[in-house]
């Protein structure tokens, strides 16, 4: 890879993705049952192979970013409509549902990924922690939870465990919270 061109790479396990400058991503490693992108080969890569997500417009997107999980990958997308409002995409090993699955993040601008084996989150321009589960697949027109930090602090950054969340604000406080297993109630922090 050549390092200057980056803009962002991800590993976990046995995939990982990488975005260019020029806005194209690139995945090798294992592929199977869409957990780097459900239109895309589902099998071994041995060799990168160029990603492609288009939108409910069937127009081309623009990666940003990607993180990898152990059964999933989350990509942070600009549509060609512009940079207005970015997209979230999620893919996972599922053979049940055609992925990847744009989320639902209202009104919400994400500018961040952050992941662990199992969870990922997106930090929003305004510092709201967007939190996501494998559970997003079961009803992806619903929107997943968010968190927004007390007393006006912004999230910095996020840590991914299997059932909870740390979040880090910008003036150095740290921030536990467990979403519910259906997303249908604002997590509380701790």
């Amino acid at each position: 890879l050549d390092v200057n061109s980056l803009l962002s790479y991800s590993v976990y396990d046995d995939h990982s993705v990488w975005v260019l400058r020029d806005g194209r991503a690139f995945a090798i490693g294992n592929g199977t049952n869409g957990k780097i992108c459900g239109k895309f080969p589902q099998s071994l890569l041995k060799k990168q192979t160029e990603i492609s997500i288009t939108d409910s417009n069937g127009k081309q997107c623009i990666f940003l970013s990607a993180v990898c999980g152990t059964w999933y990958t989350l990509y942070l997308l600009q549509t060609q409509d512009g940079p207005d409002h970015l997209k979230l995409a999620y893919s996972c090993y599922n053979k049940e549902i055609d992925t990847p699955v744009f989320i639902n993040t209202g009104d919400l601008n994400p500018v961040a990924l952050y992941g662990g084996s199992l969870t990922s989150a997106a930090i929003d321009q305004e510092g709201t922690v967007i939190l996501i589960t494998e559970s997003i697949i079961k009803s992806p027109k619903s929107k997943p939870p968010t968190v927004i930090l007390p007393g006006n602090e912004r999230a910095v950054s996020v840590g991914c465990l299997e059932q909870s969340f740390f979040i880090l604000s910008e003036s150095g406080a740290v921030y536990k919270c467990t979403p519910s297993p259906k997303n249908d109630t604002a997590p509380e922090l701790k």
